[in-house]
């Protein structure tokens, strides 16, 4: 019994034993569980990060995450992460497709340049850890003044250094921004649209011209208003720099003050990608900007110089109606990798060409805009040259240079990318073509062409065409065809002492900068390239907008009005101009705002072919009567033409489009001459015109550019009226080498009422003696062969009387001065010159 009850006990002992052992076990096993199950449901962390491999420079160790490389160096780097299933890296924002581990050895291409290193650690449900490394090749006399990448996410209370060993910018901030992903966000719940976070800091040093560039993303893509928006501002000794990038669309410029905002709905709708932009203020008053090395637009301002620097990024931080559509909540800005190079011009376009496609037209099928293309030599790029263009190419049989004859021969079209530039010096370019209009130069939107004492023409008897991006052709603008932009060219052409021959489309559509300076246009054809195909459903004003296009071509000059109060044609200069057409008469055809700009063409031997003159366009703003595809309005045309000649003048019937004008007095010619008075040296002339001396005063050829004329700025006037002047030493009023003083009268002004004839009434006086001349009637034997060689003289004795044009040619005192040989023909009875 004692045994079975030791045996009873021992079991009893063995079975608590084991109870307890169950329980310890159970409660391992839950613990363990339950870590697990805690480490499982734990959001991505990165615990370590190294970076080892190449010659480096200002690195601390392999933690270091910002420092200098050179070309060629092959590192890797290395993350450790607690909860992360998967890894994606990026080199400069592009995702490395073949790199998914924890290790990326990348080689660093030779050229000089920063790149950012980033990975992203991911788990199954989306969560996300950030690592990064910036490292660069460029020496610190190369690097950038300002550098902000947010690599060690930080915004304040700095302690790293950036690659060239410099310290980080601290920023001060109304509300603390989030930079947990190594870039810039605004804080995470802010009210409704315009809140976000503003973030400033001080440069080290002025800025006043050069390059800032700087990465943004709206992370869930564009829309409508109430959206994301970032702002960048600049502070300095004259006014703010600012400019916006929205989500809508929009994009802002604007120099504070006095000047005018520049507001353009580009219809450009970001994705949720990253995209760069690059702005560059360039010393000679002009600014560009870019988006992904697309030119986004041009500018000319005066700037400061700028000492300090803000971001003001917009999140809307809750889900609410606008319109029938919900604004999501979260819907925010992300900005990176701002960098700003004082005195560096860092153009993104690479310089160079290929052959490949360009859009050269597009129609419209259902509203929307079918792009036409065309394959040929594509430059891109500043700085080109026909030389530097050949060698790109590499193939004769599409484009070749002759060193010694300093000409290049191009056998297929020749297309400049939107933004790009293209050098002639001293040189020929000549175009092939086996039939009429084969081949072409396509001048993509902001492009640049420059030529002096230079000559375009063609290779054979075939005449090539020019395909300027205009609202007619290439609807210009590259980011989204089809907004106001669209119907303008921004093009800088510039010719000097140069020849463009057998051609034809020479279509100049708002032009940012057209200069035609002894300049012979020579055997020009008439041809027109614009696609009128509407198929399907579309707008009736989309359709009259390219309909006033319609009509064949030769030189077509056109300055349109925008609704932001922007000039879109800064600098303009047509003189010494030679006009022939391969058959005459050729029909030039100007439309010419008359406020944006005001200008005269000066010195342009048409003789034989007609000037054709028409109204010009001021397109709506969208939150105008009829929304954005509303009807344009017209604008007055003015065209002056000084000591020209020409066939005659037409007014041909306006188009069917509601958008033109019918008044015949909305487009105006005004055809003036050089005045040539004889007197004493030193005498004051003074000049009246008896008929309208308020509207058609004397003028000179000194341009002018008023700061701000009723909001509009930087326009441009290529005369200022100058009612008096003084002899010269040479016994004659200036020259119109003499801008200021030279004096010019309007001979008669014409629109399709007819024409209104001008006299005038000259006063010339010295010490006290006088001599008033009336009735002076200018007139086409005014003209001059050679501006500079007077054909027409007005000679004043100070006799102290009064006395009119016509007596004084009884007694010799006016006409052709003595010893000038001038061609009889041009002394012909009134209107044979025209």
């Amino acid at each position: 019994m004692q045994g079975d009850r030791n045996m009873a006990m021992a079991t009893e002992i063995r079975s608590r034993a084991g109870s307890i052992i169950n329980m310890l076990f159970t409660f391992v096993f839950l613990l363990v569980v339950s870590n697990t199950a805690s480490i499982a449901s734990a959001k991505p962390s990165i615990v370590s990060w190294s970076s080892t491999g190449g010659h480096t420079k200002n690195k601390d160790g392999p933690q270091d995450r910002m420092y200098l490389v050179k070309g060629g160096d092959k590192i890797t780097f290395t993350v450790k992460a607690e909860g992360a299933e998967r890894f994606v890296w990026q080199v400069n924002k592009v995702v490395q497709k073949n790199a998914r581990a924890n290790t990326f050895t990348w080689t660093v291409p030779d050229e000089k340049e920063i790149w950012e290193i980033h990975v992203v650690a991911k788990d199954s449900k989306g969560n996300q850890a950030h690592q990064e490394w910036v490292i660069s090749t460029l020496s610190k006399a190369e690097a950038p003044d300002f550098f902000e990448y947010f690599a060690d996410k930080k915004w304040a209370q700095r302690s790293e250094s950036d690659p060239w060993g410099r310290p980080l910018p601290n920023w001060k901030a109304e509300k603390p921004p989030v930079t947990s992903s190594a870039w810039l966000e605004p804080p995470g719940s802010v009210g409704g649209p315009g809140d976000g976070a503003v973030l400033k800091t001080q440069l080290s040093a002025e800025f006043e011209h050069g390059t800032i560039r700087f990465r943004y993303r709206f992370p869930i893509g564009g829309g409508w208003p109430p959206c994301p928006f970032l702002d960048l501002w600049m502070g300095g000794n004259r006014g703010n720099l600012w400019y916006r990038i929205a989500a809508d669309t929009h994009h802002y410029f604007q120099l504070l003050p006095p000047q005018p905002r520049m507001d353009y709905d580009v219809g450009f709708t970001p994705d949720d990608r990253w995209h760069e932009v690059t702005i560059i203020l360039r010393d000679d008053g002009w600014i560009y900007t870019f988006i992904d090395e697309i030119l986004d637009f041009k500018y000319r301002v005066e700037a400061g110089k700028f000492r300090r620097i803000w971001w003001r990024l917009h999140r809307e931080g809750k889900r609410r109606p606008h319109g029938r559509a919900y604004i999501p909540a979260n819907y925010t800005t992300y900005v990176d990798c701002l960098s700003i190079f004082s005195g560096r011009f860092l153009f993104p376009q690479r310089k160079g060409a290929i052959y490949g496609d360009y859009i050269a037209n597009y129609y419209c099928k259902d509203s929307v805009f079918i792009p036409v293309r065309r394959k040929g030599v594509v430059v891109s790029g500043r700085g080109n040259t026909l030389e530097s263009v050949a060698r790109a190419i590499n193939n004769p049989t599409l484009f070749i240079y002759d060193q010694d004859k300093r000409a290049a021969i191009c056998y297929t079209n020749l297309a400049l990318r939107p933004g790009a530039q293209l050098v002639l010096t001293g040189e020929v370019l000549k175009i092939h073509s086996e039939k009429d209009g084969e081949h072409e130069i396509a001048l993509g939107y902001g492009a640049e062409l420059e030529m002096r004492n230079s000559t375009i023409t063609s290779n054979t008897a075939h005449f090539f065409n020019w395909r300027i991006a205009s609202g007619g052709t290439q609807y210009g603008y590259p980011l989204a065809q089809c907004t106001k932009l669209s119907y303008a060219s921004h093009i800088t052409f510039v010719a000097e002492n140069s020849t463009i021959d057998n051609c034809s489309h020479l279509l100049f559509d708002s032009p940012m900068v057209l200069r035609l300076k002894n300049v012979n246009l020579t055997n020009l054809h008439e041809t027109d390239l614009g696609d009128y195909r509407f198929e399907g459903s579309y707008q009736s004003a989309l359709r009259g907008r390219r309909e006033f296009y319609r009509g064949l071509k030769s030189l077509w000059i056109f300055t349109k009005e925008f609704p932001t109060k922007t000039p879109t044609t800064f600098e303009f200069e047509i003189s010494n101009v030679t006009i022939r057409g391969h058959r005459s008469p050729l029909n030039i055809t100007l439309l010419l705002n008359a406020k944006l700009p005001r200008v005269n063409l000066y010195d342009v031997d048409a003789h034989g072919e007609n000037i054709v003159v028409r109204t010009s366009l001021k397109l709506p703003f969208p939150i105008h009567a009829g929304g954005f595809w509303g009807p344009s309005n017209y604008a007055k045309s003015y065209v002056g033409l000084v000591n020209c000649r020409f066939k005659k003048i037409m007014f041909p019937p306006e188009p069917k489009y509601y958008g033109s004008s019918r008044k015949a007095e909305d487009a105006v010619v005004a055809v003036k001459y050089y005045l040539d008075v004889k007197g004493p040296p030193g005498a004051k002339v003074t000049v009246k015109n008896d008929v309208d001396d308020v509207n058609f005063p004397a003028e000179n050829r000194l341009e002018v550019r008023p700061p701000e004329d009723k909001g509009y700025y930087y326009l441009i006037s290529t005369y200022s009226t100058s009612r008096v002047t003084r002899i010269t030493p040479s016994g004659h009023t200036p020259l119109p080498t003499d801008k200021k003083g030279v004096i010019i009268l309007t001979d008669f002004v014409q629109d399709k009422n007819g024409k209104k004839e001008m006299t005038y009434t000259i006063t010339v006086e010295k010490d006290g003696r006088k001599k008033t001349i009336t009735a002076i009637n200018p007139g086409p034997h005014w003209y001059r062969p050679d501006p500079n060689v007077p054909t027409y003289t007005i000679t004043a004795v100070l006799d102290g009387k009064t006395e009119t044009e016509a007596d004084l040619k009884k007694k010799g005192l006016a006409g052709l001065p003595k010893g000038n040989k001038v061609r009889s023909e041009f002394h012909n009875l009134k209107g044979a010159v025209r």
